[in-house]
């Protein structure tokens, strides 16, 4: 573990074994993409959780025939990647917020044979929910991720943009309309939601969202 003098915070870190273990595999089994868990450690509470712990929980190959689990993970961090097939793809992080999402969206969809390990790969220090930019609930955030979430979908193939936007309703949608506490800052929140969902509607399928809060919420928005 290290500090950054000038904050006087824990920098995240990877672990060496771990790392060449997932090489290891990635070697073995002639893989271009290694995906592994990620620990996210509480830094004021010390709490330790492992972000897609549901994706990683067994060792297994992805290819494009079962790819839709894998959309749920959006840290590029938690990746073991091969330089030189980046660069022959011309996959790169773009200018914006949420250039993680988009990045492994794009990883995704033109790497057919990635690998998943049950392994830690990278640990991620966790400051509070405005730390950082992306976890700063605010409206222009929000209008930048929805930006970034159609140029995900404009990259995605027929077959994966139900999954990009069953994921934007599973996971964003009652998270940053709860999170505002006034009636006109739900609202306008909720305007920006409902905007999107509707220029997407052919994509929604009700059996792909996992709350009942969010498929009376998007039932309200179609009707």
């Amino acid at each position: 573990m290290s500090y950054d003098v000038k904050s006087n915070k824990a920098e995240d870190f990877i672990n060496d074994e771990e790392i060449l273990e997932t090489l290891d595999y990635a070697e073995k089994h002639k893989l271009n993409v290694v995906c592994g868990l990620c620990r996210i450690i509480n830094y004021e509470t010390k709490y330790l959780k492992h972000y897609n712990r549901k994706i990683c929980k067994k060792n297994y190959i992805s290819d494009f025939s079962n790819r839709t689990l894998l959309l749920n993970d959006t840290i590029s961090t938690s990746k073991l990647y091969n330089l030189q097939k980046l660069k022959e793809s011309n996959i790169k992080f773009e200018p914006g917020l949420y250039e993680d999402k988009y990045y492994i969206s794009k990883i995704f969809e033109y790497f057919d044979r990635i690998g998943v390990i049950n392994k830690p790969v990278y640990n991620w220090y966790k400051y509070g929910i405005n730390s950082s930019i992306t976890t700063t609930y605010n409206f222009d955030n929000i209008n930048e991720r929805l930006k970034r979430m159609d140029e995900i979908i404009n990259i995605s193939s027929e077959k994966l943009k139900p999954f990009h936007v069953a994921n934007a309703i599973n996971h964003e949608l009652m998270v940053f309309v709860n999170n505002y506490i006034h009636f006109d800052e739900k609202q306008k929140i909720f305007n920006l939601y409902r905007d999107y969902f509707i220029k997407y509607k052919e994509y929604i399928y009700f059996d792909t969202i996992n709350k009942i809060a969010n498929k009376v919420l998007i039932k309200y928005i179609l009707n």
